[in-house]
């Protein structure tokens, strides 16, 4: 197929599959390195919870995507997208994941059939973690390397917040500006409904998406 999925489940493109799919984790690694240097202030204390989620989402450049494959039904498919966050214009929620994405995409096709997502990010895609002052760097599966998921429903911008997440997407993603024309660029937003945190021992705390959009760094 035109998403490149279709023979996935060929044992030796699965394979091939496998080892694309670890050069771009490695690539991923290396790439977080600059975005330390870029962090906006330092990692919120333990139990600002609120404050922590937002922190990451401010501080990452991309992020993977899980969406429902439409050409496997009921399966999942991951990918790699790049992010950026804006105040929406429309309705003033601050945070909010912005997008520029392909209609060609695999996970595009996926959306245009069930346009329920989930984001991962975490601590480790800025280096940080281990930032402490620690002699141990905790493993990117330690709860005490933050990170984040957030799930809800991936949409197309209004014409009222495209201006700001083209503007805000071009700033962080520069070389979008010259990605070819004829690929059905869509600029799309997370609706989110379910903020999961883990930063630290005894669980998962569930961060509420109003308290999430109001929260203000001055505070």
């Amino acid at each position: 197929g035109e998403d490149g999925r279709d023979s996935r489940s060929e044992p030796t493109n699965r394979r091939r599959t496998m080892r694309v799919a670890t050069i771009l984790a490695a690539s991923c690694a290396m790439l977080a390195a600059p975005a330390a240097l870029a962090a906006v202030g330092p990692k919120p204390p333990i139990d600002d919870k609120v404050a922590t989620a937002r922190w990451i989402v401010a501080n990452t450049r991309w992020a993977f995507i899980a969406t429902i494959a439409h050409d496997r039904p009921g399966s999942p498919f991951n990918n790699v997208i790049s992010t950026a966050n804006i105040t929406m214009p429309s309705t003033g929620h601050q945070g909010v994941p912005v997008f520029y994405t392909s209609a060609m995409d695999a996970s595009s096709k996926d959306i245009a059939v069930n346009n329920n997502v989930s984001l991962g990010l975490s601590e480790a895609q800025l280096g940080l973690c281990g930032e402490d002052g620690s002699d141990d760097v905790p493993d990117p599966e330690s709860p005490l390397c933050a990170r984040l998921v957030l799930s809800g429903r991936f949409m197309n911008v209004s014409s009222t917040d495209r201006d700001a997440a083209v503007t805000q997407l071009f700033t962080e993603h520069p070389e979008m500006k010259s990605w070819p024309t004829g690929h059905d660029w869509l600029v799309s937003y997370l609706q989110l409904d379910q903020i999961w945190l883990i930063d630290t021992f005894g669980g998962a705390s569930i961060v509420p998406p109003e308290v999430y959009w109001a929260w203000n760094p001055s505070h």
